[in-house]
């Protein structure tokens, strides 16, 4: 018997029989049924399901297929069945796994998802795709729910319930690390401040950078939440800017404030301040100090060593991580920049805001001239008590100025501290001094309102005053008696031609105030500028050779050479891995040079105070030397006298450029003195010159010599 399709006969002799489940016959007159291969299955006829106890079984009884239908389907979309071979159902993959496709012939198990999709037991569709498109993906591959789905690196997860899946991906902040997937937070790295914070409406993840001098007390961590900040650093103050309650701030790290000490800083620093008062005042204004040699020594002795520690504290304001030694360096000399860190007032007041912070320096400049005019204002009731002599007006107003010039670089720092603002990965910027503060923010407004005024009045205010005195000096110092008696710290430090030096240092000192709020951040072009100005103040000083002693002029010229050093190599210490032991040991040496003759200076000048004080030496060495060279002056004048103008000419023409130039300034100074002394014998012969004395003064000759030239 020919069997049809669907049919087989067993040695073609039996009566035909159907296919059984699993199996099919497309072809006639044949003895067995072929296996449906694995993704493909023969369907049972309706007729042949037989229910038991309300749900429905498949009977075992045969159903004549002719063909096997594949499980995705005619359209190929149920790639989410598979079956083994004569397989009569298809069945449901695994979660989390699927047939990669639909063809039967290569298909024949169940393999995970790829990554980022997912695919739940029951669904007879493929995997499922995460939103790429809001840059979601799956951890690993083999995803069973939809609740796999995660953002990707470089986002960072934020509920919302607008969002069809439950929360939104977002990029993640800029200075942050999101370096693996599913974050629901962004890592921190070290120097750096991640919090929650609410942008237009929105709570999103935000950065700040930390300043250079707390820069290691923001700690690197994988959660921002806790664990941010190191050293005793309060947390939940931005950028770990303030320490925790009875803390004091050393370096980067809070320390806790001893219960005996608290105020022993802050005794030692008024009493020391109020002291060097009152030594300015009776050291510049004292009669022994009234000669040109002592008093240069001594009093510009000490400007320049304090100059020399303000250049150093601009060293310690740049974007610069210093390292030990020279970080302990600088939080001593940032003494000398009003810095009270090392006051340790939050061991006294606890919690100051940072405008009250910022106030207590801006106002010391001020108080300095109160405390002065209070002292002036005292004398006149307390001296005539004790038969003292009474404080004088000028040699008041003398000492305030001294104070301010040797502390300009300080006080205009201070007064520009509002300007100096640092940027954010996130936009914003902060107050170097005071990260709390956002520059722009609502905090913001009175710290600019200060540093506006202490600008106009410190920086601009007082320049203008020295500029006007330097102006008028030339006719006021032979018309007002005491000008130079009040201006008498502006003068008296310089050769006579360049009796307006004080304001060339007043715009160098200025200059390097501007270094640290120039490029906040950038600490090389900080260095460069900071080397560029010193060197170019350099070669001025060099060449003009301003101060009155050849001694004076070294020092000066060893200053700025050893800001130099230091700045130009500075840039060691913003490299990460570079190496400082060799340039460290380097520039130490460079200091402690500079420093040691700056005190070799000053110890000299201290010793000849003390001699002539108690009257040991007094002009005896002075005479003998002046005698000498006043004869060699006068047989120096003979000689030229018998000369003819053409001989002296060729004598100057043979002279080279620097050497005309000494010859021409020596005759300006001595047709000064001249003319000085001629004028001084006819009328006053008490007058006396403006060089150190302090009493009256006339610059108007060497201001008519050099027009005449």
């Amino acid at each position: 018997t020919e069997c049809g399709p669907g049919t087989f006969s067993r040695g073609g002799t039996a009566a035909c029989r159907e296919c059984m489940r699993g199996f099919y016959q497309n072809e006639t007159g044949q003895s067995h049924c072929k296996q449906c291969l694995p993704g493909t299955y023969s369907e049972p006829h309706p007729l042949d399901l037989a229910y038991v106890d309300g749900g429905s079984v498949l009977t075992l009884k045969p159903i004549g297929a002719t063909k096997c239908l594949p499980c995705a389907g005619e359209d190929g979309s149920k790639i989410g069945l598979f079956s083994s071979f004569a397989a009569s159902r298809c069945v449901p993959c695994p979660a989390g796994t699927a047939r990669a496709g639909p063809d039967p012939a290569t298909q024949f198990e169940c393999v995970p998802c790829p990554r980022g999709t997912y695919r739940p037991g029951d669904r007879e569709l493929g995997c499922i795709a995460c939103n790429v498109t809001e840059h979601k993906t799956t951890l690993e591959q083999g995803a069973g729910s939809k609740d796999a789905c995660v953002c990707d690196s470089g986002f960072v997860r934020r509920d919302d319930d607008s969002n069809a899946d439950g929360f939104v991906c977002d990029a993640c902040p800029v200075g942050s690390k999101c370096d693996a997937p599913g974050l629901i937070v962004p890592g921190q790295p070290e120097g750096y401040f991640v919090m929650n914070q609410s942008v237009g409406g929105e709570v999103k993840w935000t950065v700040y950078r930390c300043s250079v001098d707390m820069s290691f007390a923001c700690a690197e961590t994988e959660d921002p939440r806790s664990g941010r900040c190191f050293f005793n650093r309060d947390e939940a103050t931005l950028a770990c800017s303030m320490c925790l309650e009875d803390h004091y701030a050393y370096k980067a790290e809070c320390r806790k404030c001893n219960p005996g000490t608290r105020a022993v800083p802050a005794v030692i620093f008024i009493f020391g301040y109020f002291g060097a008062m009152l030594a300015v005042y009776y050291f510049c204004n004292s009669a022994v100090t009234k000669s040109a040699a002592p008093l240069l020594s001594t009093s510009v002795s000490f400007g320049l060593m304090l100059t020399a520690l303000q250049s150093l504290s601009i060293l310690g304001q740049l974007s610069v991580q210093w390292e030990s030694p020279w970080y302990d360096i600088m939080m001593i000399v940032k003494l000398f920049a009003f810095d009270l860190e090392f006051v340790q007032l939050e061991c006294i007041a606890l919690r100051m805001p940072a405008l009250t912070r910022y106030l207590y320096r801006a106002l010391i400049p001020m108080v300095t001239i109160l405390i002065y005019l209070s002292l002036y204002a005292g004398s006149k009731v307390i001296c005539p008590l004790f038969k003292k002599t009474q404080w004088q007006l000028p040699g008041t107003c003398n000492s305030i100025g001294t104070i301010w010039q040797s502390m300009y670089i300080t006080i205009s720092l201070i007064a520009l501290l509002p300007f100096q603002c640092y940027d954010h990965p996130n936009g914003d910027s902060s107050i170097s001094k005071f990260p709390e503060v956002i520059c722009g923010g609502d905090d913001y407004g009175p710290f600019l309102g200060v540093g506006i005024f202490t600008t106009a009045l410190y920086g601009v205010g007082f320049f203008a005053l020295t500029m006007y005195a330097n102006i008028i000096a030339p006719v006021a110092s032979a018309k007002r008696p005491k000008f130079t008696m009040y201006f008498r710290f502006l003068f008296f430090r310089f050769r006579m031609d360049r009796w307006y030096w004080g304001q060339v240092l007043f715009i160098r000192s200025f200059a390097i105030a501007l270094v640290p709020i120039i490029g906040v951040g950038r600490g090389t072009l900080q260095v460069v500028m900071l080397t560029v100005i010193a060197g170019f103040f350099l070669v001025l000083q060099c060449v003009n050779m301003p101060w009155k002693t050849p001694l004076l002029n070294y020092s000066d010229t060893a200053i700025l050479a050893m800001v130099i050093l230091i700045a130009a190599g500075s840039s060691v210490f913003s490299e990460q891995e570079a190496s400082t032991d060799g340039y460290t040991g380097f520039v130490m040496f460079c200091f402690g040079s500079g420093l040691f003759v700056i005190m070799c200076i000053l110890c000299h000048a201290m010793a000849t105070v003390w001699q002539q004080a108690r009257g040991k030496n007094k002009n005896t060495k002075a005479a003998a030397q002046y005698g000498e060279l006043a004869k060699s002056m006068g047989y120096l004048l003979q000689k030229l006298v018998q000369l003819r103008d053409n001989e002296i000419m060729i004598m100057l023409e043979e002279l080279g450029d620097f050497d005309k130039l000494t010859v021409e300034r020596f005759m300006s100074m001595m047709n000064h003195e001249l003319s000085l002394s001629m004028s001084n014998s006819k009328r006053m012969s008490g007058s006396k010159r403006l060089s150190v004395s302090g009493s009256k003064t006339s610059l108007a000759g060497a201001r008519i010599n050099s027009m005449a030239r």
